[in-house]
């Protein structure tokens, strides 16, 4: 699903400035050769393989002076996206963790450190505050490309879908036909 988000936005809201091509792979074993690519980049997803071994790949990935982008997202207290998502969600699978059952013991701060050792000589960080602005259904779907989502019974997928709608109707009257997830975002290049 996350795939499936990212070339919908690719698609109908960015500038076909630069052709992208998404690849389905494991982090710790990039399909390219060595030095071929500009960019590596890890949007919310870093904390699964955020190992040692998968900076050195996307090292060897890169091309001299490439860029590696991390970028880690957490909600902030005053989420509504949040708060109607997870409540949700949890009503299906339970109570809702911050952190999932395969993520790996993860510290955004820490990065910085692991980029380091595995040859990054730049490396830099930067907090922002961000609202991702989104329609009744790009709100349902954003749910669904969750890891979270998968761990609702297929049984009850239709049901839930019916009550995350109830949820961000809400929120969309309230917020004059919008949802907002409201995040703290911290970015991490590394050269």
């Amino acid at each position: 699903r996350m795939l499936h988000w990212a070339r919908y936005v690719q698609k109908d809201r960015l500038p076909p400035v630069y052709p992208i091509a998404y690849k389905h792979a494991r982090a710790a074993h990039l399909p390219f050769k060595n030095e071929t690519q500009r960019l590596v980049t890890s949007f919310g997803a870093f904390h699964y393989f955020a190992t040692p071994n998968t900076v050195m790949e996307f090292k060897r990935v890169l091309v001299p002076g490439g860029v590696v982008c991390i970028v880690h997202q957490t909600p902030r207290e005053e989420d509504l996206f949040e708060v109607a998502w997870r409540s949700v969600v949890a009503g299906y699978i339970g109570s809702v963790p911050r952190r999932h059952k395969d993520e790996i013991n993860y510290n955004p701060r820490l990065v910085v450190q692991l980029l380091r050792g595995g040859c990054f000589v730049k490396v830099k960080g930067r907090h922002i505050q961000h609202a991702e602005r989104y329609t009744l259904e790009e709100a349902i779907a954003r749910v669904q490309s969750m890891t979270h989502w998968k761990s609702v019974p297929d049984t009850h997928k239709g049901e839930a879908v019916q009550r995350l709608c109830l949820a961000f109707e809400c929120i969309w009257k309230k917020k004059k036909n919008t949802i907002d997830r409201l995040t703290d975002v911290l970015c991490i290049l590394g050269t």
